[in-house]
């Protein structure tokens, strides 16, 4: 029924019906558009079954053969048996001469749709897999970005903790919990689809506060959300990369003031908002962190979610426009 076939078919098909109407009355319009529906029924059905793109085949020969079965079975049934059951005389598609030639047109025609049909449900079936597995691609990648996030900021935590124990035990052991919590929640990411957005909330808030931690001077942190916001599923640890970029080019570099987490509904789409003090200098060489981000989101969102960043005022805005479309096939 895809208009690139059904167009030609028609333009075919109604000279042929209008003729036998005009030479053979009502019956043979009749028998014009019965042996014409059986052809579109039968003949590229029956070319799929036995010549498919993909899949178990048998020797070419004997399918030939079979195919060659059918469209003369097609021929008798369609040409010699319908025209007596429906008590037409003579019709032009019954007549000797047309018999002798239905059984090649029934098979280049069953030919060229069948072929058709056949190579674009393959293309179809080869696109799915092809996006499945560039998911699969990227959820390797990013198994192997949280495998090494960020390493420094772990390692220097570490050290944090271990300077806690015996400054004040209080503080690393809610450090240690917090961190704990914080992999515990990745390992989880990791391994699904989607979940929602009040995980990712958790995470970032997380992050934030174990940096805070460390170097309570340097800055603070704010994180505001809509409350309708929180169930709202996207991909896990999305922004998990954008607040360590924000932290990263921000305070970690010398530049004091807020970090701000902002997520509200906007013109039915969900906008998120970090910001961080400090010039945005561009990406840097051999930065995995918000590339990944912008190719998970074109994965999951099909290209309808995006991810800008700039600077204004002295300070770094990532804004990342996620649609409220339920996610498909989310990384």
């Amino acid at each position: 029924m895809a208009p690139r076939r059904l167009v030609p078919i028609s333009i075919v098909v109604t000279p042929m019906v209008v003729l036998e109407w005009k030479l053979s009355g009502a019956d043979g319009a009749l028998l014009a558009l019965l042996i014409l529906g059986g052809f579109v029924g039968f003949g590229p059905a029956s070319y799929r079954a036995l010549f498919p793109v993909e899949g178990p085949q048998g020797p070419r020969y004997l399918r030939a053969f079979v195919f060659l079965c059918v469209a003369l079975a097609y021929t008798f049934c369609f040409g010699m048996v319908l025209p007596r059951l429906l008590g037409v005389g003579w019709s032009l598609m019954s007549d000797p001469i047309t018999l002798y030639t239905a059984p090649p047109l029934f098979w280049a025609g069953s030919w060229a749709l069948g072929r058709d049909l056949e190579w674009e449900a393959s293309l179809e079936r080869a696109q799915f897999r092809y996006a499945a597995l560039e998911r699969e691609a990227q959820r390797a990648q990013l198994l192997a970005l949280r495998t090494h996030m960020d390493p420094h900021f772990l390692f220097n935590t570490l050290n944090a903790i271990a300077e806690w124990c015996r400054d004040d035990p209080a503080v690393a052991e809610r450090a240690t919990l917090q961190l704990s919590a914080m992999l515990r929640t990745m390992l989880t990411g990791v391994k699904a689809s989607s979940w929602p957005l009040q995980r990712e909330l958790e995470l970032a808030e997380q992050l934030l506060e174990l940096h805070h931690w460390r170097d309570p001077d340097r800055f603070t942190y704010e994180v505001t959300a809509d409350p309708e916001a929180a169930a709202v599923p996207v991909p896990p640890l999305l922004l998990l990369p954008v607040v360590e970029n924000a932290i990263k080019h921000g305070p970690a570099a010398g530049h004091g003031g807020t970090v701000s987490l902002r997520i509200r509904m906007k013109d039915g789409a969900l906008c998120v908002e970090v910001e961080n003090p400090g010039v945005y200098a561009g990406p840097r060489d051999g930065g995995e962190g918000i590339p990944m981000v912008r190719e998970r989101l074109r994965l999951a969102y099909d290209g309808a979610a995006t991810m800008t960043m700039h600077t204004e005022g002295g300070t770094t805005l990532a804004r990342l426009q996620l649609p409220l479309a339920p996610l498909g096939e989310a990384v």
